[in-house]
């Protein structure tokens, strides 16, 4: 039989798996969200409907927190801008609008430009922050979000391991916010027609590097 340390330190490893997507609630008007897993969702959303993925964790939830997540860019070369939301934590359940207070990371690809801009964007409440990848789309992005009081940072890798650091974008919240809810995929209701895709995996919110 196992000592009772060796079922504390089992039931934490049980506890820190990766999010499960199959249990979050999926609004979906258009049927444009693909839970392909359990660790797994695809989205190819579109402007002016309401779709999200979430996770209602209880009012107050998430107070100082780190969470990793991580994002496959994919580009259909429709459209002129769009926007996708790759994660969210929120004070009210909804698509991107209507968040209510908020913190969201968003990939935004503008086909007008040329070459296209591509920028990955940190929102929150009194922030604005953009990095911009050197290449556009088709590969994956690993991401480290941490909030303390009011600073958020959300730092971006290159590799699951988190070893090669791309950027790093910061900002400070105007208040120390807590929040309910948790997004895999939101729509943003902004840009023209949106044809980007995104696939996140392993979110993970037992922080870690």
């Amino acid at each position: 039989m196992p000592t009772p340390s060796a079922w504390s330190y089992f039931n934490r490893a049980v506890e820190c798996l990766p999010e499960d997507f199959t249990t979050f609630e999926e609004v979906d008007p258009g049927g444009h969200i693909s839970v392909l897993d359990v660790y797994h969702v695809d989205f190819r959303g579109y402007r002016n409907e309401s779709a999200y993925l979430v996770s209602d964790k209880g009012a107050g939830y998430f107070t100082d927190f780190t969470h990793k997540f991580d994002s496959f860019l994919y580009d259909d070369g429709v459209g002129t801008w769009a926007i996708q939301g790759l994660y969210a934590v929120s004070t009210v359940k909804g698509s991107g609008e209507a968040m209510g207070n908020s913190i969201r990371v968003c990939w935004y690809l503008d086909h007008g430009s040329s070459p296209k801009v591509t920028r990955i964007y940190l929102l929150g409440d009194g922030i604005t922050q953009y990095w911009s990848p050197p290449v556009g789309h088709g590969y994956w992005l690993y991401f480290t979000l941490t909030k303390s009081g009011t600073a958020v940072t959300l730092k971006i890798y290159n590799d699951s391991g988190r070893s090669v650091l791309l950027a790093t974008l910061s900002g400070t919240l105007s208040s120390a916010l807590s929040f309910r809810y948790v997004y895999g995929c939101f729509s943003t209701n902004t840009g023209h027609l949106i044809w980007g895709r995104t696939q996140n995996a392993n979110l993970d919110l037992c922080g870690g590097v």
